[in-house]
């Protein structure tokens, strides 16, 4: 069972669900897909406020892309808007891989989806502690040629050793506790939180840093300690991701050091 999460305005989201659920329950029936939106008090956080609704569409590939053919085919219709836009929500940990080197995959997947369609990744998220994920934009005039597009994405994200974990079925983010943390007892008594990140060969360096400064930086920014797995060992399944993993007694500072690691890895710092 795979799982795609894209967002929706409150005000949208209706034609989706039909009177009764009636709609949903036919794209469901006619699809394949199982179609599941957000309650109409849960919104997906933001800095903003925006009032977007969170709706999962699960199944196999096959049969999300054709959920997400039929759920694109009511907002067009009820929108009546030209360019169709779908907003997907992608774990930060899952966003390196979509990325590629130097931004090679994004663009492989632009170009596979025709000259129309725009794929592009949002920043990291900031002002929402306890936020994991990045809004992925995919736009073209063609519904076929987006859905198709996501399709291609979400080819890309199981090929990720971390995506049966990150890419879960949470719809409701009232308090954003959905992260994917693991918790072990501290020394002290205390909780630890832990976090795991593949790091490619090619950018391990750029987040250790000559003669470990970055690491060292980070770790005594936010109190935190870091370990890098040595060269030429792997994560398991693998053939260049190395374990970057992070540890600390304060969560906010944990995430933090997180997100350093995930810019580092995509090179914007």
């Amino acid at each position: 069972m795979v799982n795609l999460k894209i967002l929706v305005s409150n005000a949208s989201v209706g034609c989706i669900i039909g009177k009764g659920g009636r709609t949903i329950s036919e794209i469901q029936a006619d699809t394949g897909a199982k179609v599941v939106v957000s309650r109409s008090n849960e919104f997906y956080p933001d800095a903003i406020g925006n009032k977007d609704r969170v709706v999962l569409i699960s199944g196999d590939v096959a049969e999300i892309v054709k959920g997400l053919t039929a759920v694109l085919d009511k907002l067009q219709q009820e929108e009546g808007s030209a360019a169709v836009v779908v907003r997907l929500l992608v774990h930060m940990r899952l966003c390196g891989a979509l990325i590629g080197k130097n931004g090679s995959t994004i663009k492989s997947l632009s170009e596979q989806g025709g000259e129309s369609v725009s794929v592009k990744v949002g920043s990291p998220p900031v002002g929402v502690p306890g936020l994991h994920e990045r809004v992925v934009w995919v736009e073209s005039s063609d519904p076929d040629s987006v859905a198709q597009t996501v399709g291609a994405i979400l080819n890309t994200l199981l090929e990720t050793p971390q995506s049966a974990s990150l890419m879960d079925e949470v719809v409701n983010y009232g308090s954003a506790n959905h992260h994917h943390h693991h918790h072990a007892p501290a020394d002290n008594g205390g909780e630890m939180h832990e976090v795991h990140l593949n790091v490619p060969e090619s950018r391990a360096g750029a987040v250790i840093g000559r003669n470990g400064h970055v690491m060292t930086g980070i770790q005594d920014l936010l109190g935190v300690t870091m370990s890098m797995s040595k060269k030429g060992e792997f994560v398991d399944g693998t053939e260049d991701q190395r374990k970057c993993t992070i540890k600390g007694h304060a969560e906010k500072a944990v995430e933090l050091a997180e997100r350093i690691v995930q810019l580092k890895i995509e090179g914007v710092i």
